[in-house]
């Protein structure tokens, strides 16, 4: 197949599958084959490291609720999967863990995480998941934040990508993970943008930042082959979004 048609075809298929994520209560995974469980598995190593020793700074305690709350998300992204009785089982547990932070109950919290190892239970009804564990937008963006502040590094990994110094087995996740976030954001409006030419604009930024995730994440998931200047330019229209949104949205 000619290589303009595929792309063409490629295309398609992200406005296909960025339509089917109206919200969380109804999406289903638009990440390529095997990258949702890359992303569940870092997020679960994500919250076990973060909880070895009891956590108790706020800022720290927000971002394990941010990483559980995505980990939910991923999970119920693949309910329509093979592996649906496992991934309500994983979303279940990811819910324990950000509504024991929620709860400010940190000796729950680190059960909960524990339980991830081998969850159980959990049904495959769609949730509003935004709606769940007091999950609010400053915590939702506090993913991208720095590991030195608890977080899941996503903007400066990003950028290390965009210059070359980290691997696309890293931008694979972080990208699928900028998804998610616009996933949730398409629910989750600041205050001021509930309705009208404010929201859609919100709407036009989420949306586009879930497209440029998307295709970041199925240009990396192709590891060896993946095109590096493509994904150069890729990077950049991910970082002018997010520029974009703080120039219009951040307080």
């Amino acid at each position: 197949m000619p290589l303009k048609t595929t792309q063409r075809l490629f295309a398609a298929a992200v406005a296909a599958l960025g339509a089917l994520l109206i919200s969380p209560t109804t999406a289903k995974d638009p990440l390529p084959e095997g990258t949702n469980a890359k992303v569940i598995a870092a997020d679960i190593e994500y919250l076990k490291g973060g909880f070895e020793e009891p956590p108790t700074r706020a800022g720290t305690l927000a971002a394990l609720k941010s990483g559980a709350m995505l980990l939910a998300l991923s999970a119920q992204n693949g309910l329509d999967g093979p592996d649906a009785d496992k991934m309500a089982a994983v979303r279940a547990q990811a819910l324990k863990v950000a509504e024991a932070i929620a709860a400010k109950n940190t000796a729950d919290a680190v059960a909960a995480v524990k339980g991830l190892d081998a969850p159980k239970g959990g049904d495959k009804t769609p949730m509003k998941l935004h709606e769940q564990a007091k999950f609010d937008l400053a915590e939702l963006m506090g993913a991208y934040r720095s590991s030195k502040a608890g977080s899941l590094n996503i903007e400066a990994d990003l950028k290390a990508a965009a210059k070359g110094t980290k691997g696309v087995d890293v931008v694979e996740v972080q990208a699928a993970r900028v998804a998610l976030i616009a996933q949730y954001s398409l629910d989750m409006p600041p205050a001021g943008a509930e309705s009208g030419a404010k929201r859609k604009q919100w709407d036009d930024l989420a949306k586009e930042s879930m497209t440029l995730g998307l295709e970041t994440a199925a240009e990396a998931a192709k590891g060896a082959k993946a095109d590096a200047e493509k994904l150069k330019k890729l990077l950049g229209s991910v970082s002018a979004n997010c520029s974009a949104c703080h120039s219009k949205f951040r307080d």
